[in-house]
């Protein structure tokens, strides 16, 4: 049996567009920087396109300083967080530590 790789895709923010790859490094929890990033309500909840199908025109493009997420009519780059803060968000059933980007990406 042949297999063959037609495309490697990283999804930095979840729920949103993914970003195709020419490689990709793979790490203990799978592509490197694959949904490393996550939108989340007023309750620490995890949003998921779902709940908010808009996401799936969310582009982003991520870079060693952070990401840059883009729509239609929207564009903002968000600096990889600073510092020790983290809270605790729920994904699905599964709780995670987590770090916030800061109020410039609370407040777009």
């Amino acid at each position: 049996m042949t297999v063959e790789v037609s495309g490697i895709y990283r999804f930095p923010l979840k729920g949103a567009q993914g970003e195709r790859l020419d490689d990709a490094l793979i790490a203990e929890r799978g592509i490197e920087g694959d949904r490393r990033w996550v939108l989340v309500d007023e309750n620490h909840r995890f949003i998921s396109q779902r709940e908010a199908p808009t996401l799936a025109r969310f582009r982003c493009d991520s870079n060693p300083g952070g990401l840059v997420v883009s729509t239609d009519s929207d564009r903002i780059e968000i600096a990889k967080p600073a510092g020790e803060t983290r809270e605790n968000i729920l994904i699905w059933k599964d709780t995670v530590s987590a770090m916030p980007a800061g109020a410039h990406s609370d407040r777009w």
